[in-house]
Order: C-alpha cells, then sequence, then structure tokens
C-alpha cells in the first residue's frame, strides 16, 4: 500500500526554490546563494525511494516497462516541454539579433533534440547538454535511469543494490579526486552522469526496500526541510569532498527519517510539493530570456540587486503556482487518458525531480 510522503515532498520543494536561487545567484547579490547542483543529487534520491514504493508492486502485478514510462514522461513531459519552448524563443530572438551563440542550424538540432528530451548535438557550438532547457541534463538522466529500474526491478535485490552504489559511489569519489563532482551537466563531463545518477536513485530504492511503512506524526517533521537550508547555502561547507560526504551520506539518512515522520499539518508541504517541479522545469529558460531583454535594453541587473533578484523568485514561485494546477495537471489526465485508455489514474505520490 503506497501513501503520500509529504515531508519528503517538502523536502524536494526546498532542494527546488534552492536550484531557482543558485542559478539566479548573480541578480542575488549580497544575499548568499546555495550550491543547487547538490540538489539534484537528492531529487535523484527521492525519485529513487518515491518509484520503488509506489510501482515495485504496479510492476508486479503486470505494469508494462512502456506503461511505466509512459507514465514517468507524461509527469515530467508538459512542463519541461514549456521550458523548452521559451528557450527556442530566447535562442531565436539572441540568432535574430546577433547575440546568440547557436548558429540557425545549431538552434534547430537544439530544439529538436529538447522537444525529445534528449541532448542536442550541438558540442561543437556549447557545452551544454540541453542548451534551450539547461536543467534537462538531469532528466535525461532520470529517464534513463528509470528505463533501467523499470526494466531488471525483479533483479534489484538488496545484494545487487549495494553492489551498485558501491560501485557507482566510487566512480564518483575518483571524480572527486580530480577535483571534479558534478558529472553530467554537460558534454564535457556526460558520461560521469551515469555513475552520479545511479548512486543516488538506487540508493533511494535500497531506502524503500528497507522501509516498513511505520510513520509518526509529529511537529519535528519541520526539522528536515529546515535542515536543508544551511546544507544548501553554507558557503563555508563547500568543496568536493564535503559536498560528496552530503550526497553519500546526508541525503539518504534524512529521506530515510523523513519517510517516517510527518506533520501534523499539510498545507504548506503540500504547496512546496506543487511547485517543485515546475519551478525545476521552466525557471532557467525564463531566466536567460529576461538576461537577453536587459542587455537588448542595456539594462544592468547588477545595479538592483538582490531586489531584482527577489522579484524574479517570487514571479516565479506564483506563475509555476498557477501552472501546476491550470496546465500540468490538466494535460498530464488528458495524457494519462490518451496514452493509457484510463481516464481516472494520476501520479498523486510520484512528484519526479527534480
Amino acid at each position: 500500500m503506497t501513501r503520500h510522503f509529504y515531508t519528503l515532498d517538502a523536502m524536494r520543494g526546498v532542494a527546488a526554490i534552492a536550484v531557482i536561487l543558485g542559478h539566479a545567484s548573480i541578480w542575488m547579490q549580497p544575499v548568499p546563494t546555495p550550491r543547487a547542483w547538490l540538489a539534484v543529487d537528492l531529487f535523484f534520491a527521492l525519485s529513487g525511494f518515491v518509484i520503488c514504493h509506489v510501482y515495485e508492486n504496479r510492476l508486479d502485478s503486470g505494469m508494462t516497462v512502456s506503461q511505466f514510462m509512459k507514465l514517468r514522461y507524461i509527469r515530467l513531459y508538459p512542463l519541461f516541454v514549456v521550458g523548452v519552448g521559451v528557450g527556442i524563443i530566447s535562442g531565436a530572438a539572441a540568432l535574430v539579433l546577433g547575440k546568440g551563440h547557436l548558429s540557425s542550424g545549431g538552434l534547430a538540432l537544439a530544439a529538436i533534440s529538447g522537444l525529445l528530451m534528449l541532448p542536442s548535438p550541438t558540442w561543437n557550438l556549447t557545452a551544454d547538454l540541453i542548451p534551450l532547457n539547461k536543467p534537462g541534463w538531469s532528466l535525461f538522466f532520470e529517464c534513463f535511469i528509470n528505463l533501467i529500474y523499470a526494466a531488471y526491478w525483479r533483479q534489484l535485490n538488496k545484494r545487487l543494490l549495494i553492489g551498485i552504489i558501491v560501485l557507482s559511489g566510487g566512480l564518483l569519489a575518483f571524480y572527486c579526486t580530480m577535483g571534479q563532482g558534478y558529472g553530467g551537466t554537460s558534454w564535457s563531463n556526460f558520461f560521469w552522469g551515469f555513475p552520479r545518477v545511479s548512486f543516488s536513485f538506487f540508493f533511494g530504492v535500497l531506502i524503500a526496500k528497507n522501509y516498513d511503512g511505520k510513520c509518526t506524526e509529529t511537529g519535528l517533521a519541520w526539522l528536515l526541510p529546515l535542515l536543508l537550508i544551511p546544507i544548501l547555502f553554507s558557503v563555508n561547507l563547500s568543496g568536493p569532498y564535503i559536498e560528496f560526504l552530503m550526497v553519500i551520506l546526508v541525503f539518504p539518512a534524512t529521506i530515510a527519517i523523513g519517510a517516517r515522520i510527518e506533520p501534523p499539518k499539510q498545507k504548506l508541504f503540500l504547496l512546496l510539493s506543487a511547485i517543485s517541479y515546475p519551478v525545476y522545469a521552466i525557471h532557467e529558460p525564463i531566466l536567460y530570456l529576461l538576461w537577453r531583454i536587459f542587455i537588448y535594453f542595456n539594462i544592468k541587473p547588477e545595479e538592483y540587486t538582490p531586489e531584482i533578484g527577489i522579484a524574479f523568485v517570487v514571479c516565479m514561485l506564483i506563475i509555476c503556482t498557477f501552472l501546476e494546477k491550470f496546465y500540468d495537471r490538466p494535460v498530464r489526465r488528458y495524457l494519462t487518458a490518451l496514452l493509457l485508455g484510463n481516464k481516472s489514474p494520476q501520479e498523486k505520490t510520484l512528484k519526479g525531480n527534480s
């Protein structure tokens, strides 16, 4: 039996806000902004836990890999494609004004691959995997690892999961020794994204397999989302080795604890849950579009910080709240009925990464 994990949802929401603050850091000075890249590893681990909890019984009851992946794309695609659409508009405007870094052919390739949620073969023009909606790099790896999970879930016993976690964690540790730690974000470190997503996702799956279903209602549930603030915002804790320890120790521990405690009142937690994926999926192309508008009109946003950054974040949260309710939910209901022939099922618990 599955249930809604309000505390984990709130953690995801806080992490999504950290991402938007991190990407808008140039507009937020002197307000300290977070190490947003760490949030992605948390998203992967949360995804592994929730997907295993929600879908393992369904897969055991006959859900096919095709049906599973359709549900995943229905969850991720509608909002992501909005971001790609904004990215296409922004890239086309930059091309017309002679200020873009993509040629017309490169823009067309980036648009086609972006609409397909695939890396763009434009490495000679830009290092970004998905140039028109840069956070899409993590969604590509999310879909990849979801497919692996759905295809081989029966073989994923605890011993194999530990083996995968140890192997991928070892590769991540090796990557850290080279002064890195954030693989998969660009073509230059593309292949390192596979151990990165494998470690966190399958650690989440392992936690789910050891979850006993028990849950306690307590006001202490507020502490876990709040704990992410010093973790993600602390400048003094920066560095690949400290961040590596966060990924391999702190995030799994918070998920294991968060699954077992829930707040007495869930309204704010539900709101954080609702805006988490919309914020992640569309903020960066809008940020880029505004930045290009500022350049065109010779506006220097750094002269208006942090007010302009705060206004951007607030506006994005409002926009995403409306998009989630009036666009994302109806579109997902329609696509579920169209692709799965069922008008009622929805992914009520599964929120994606992030």
